[in-house]
């Protein structure tokens, strides 16, 4: 009769207190480097990866979402600032016609002989783009 045996693959490890090799079956080395627990070298010395890879995941994704607050505010900061700019140019525009209608801007009364000075001394004050 004739066995089958598993087959594994070792990982060849080397101690970082005296440089011993050693080899680690995959699996279990794979679970190590995620959850960071403590093993051993053939001597005895601790072993421990100092970053496991659950740490570096939840790292980036402190990062991710950091980034992602981040890009939001500055999404909403420049919409504040786009629709304030707009307001603005609305209200220099409202301005500028009433100016250009003769009509005094703080009192609201209507100067016929202004209106006669930008009709023939600035006649494209009104045209003028608002930048």
């Amino acid at each position: 009769m004739i066995y089958q045996q598993d087959v594994s693959t070792l990982v060849i490890e080397h101690c970082c207190k005296c440089g011993t090799p050693f080899g680690i079956e995959d699996t279990l080395h794979r679970q190590l480097k995620r959850t960071g627990n403590t093993f051993y070298c053939p001597n005895g010395h601790p072993q421990i990866y100092t970053n496991p890879i659950e740490n570096q995941l939840a790292e980036a994704k402190k990062a991710l979402k950091a980034t992602e607050e981040e890009r939001v505010w500055w999404k909403n900061e420049a919409e504040t600032k786009a629709a304030q700019l707009k307001s603005t140019r609305t209200q220099l525009t409202k301005t500028r016609n009433r100016i250009a209608k003769g009509i005094c801007p703080c009192c609201h009364r209507q100067f016929v002989n202004l209106h006669r000075h930008m009709d023939t001394k600035h006649p494209d004050y009104n045209s003028e783009e608002v930048k």
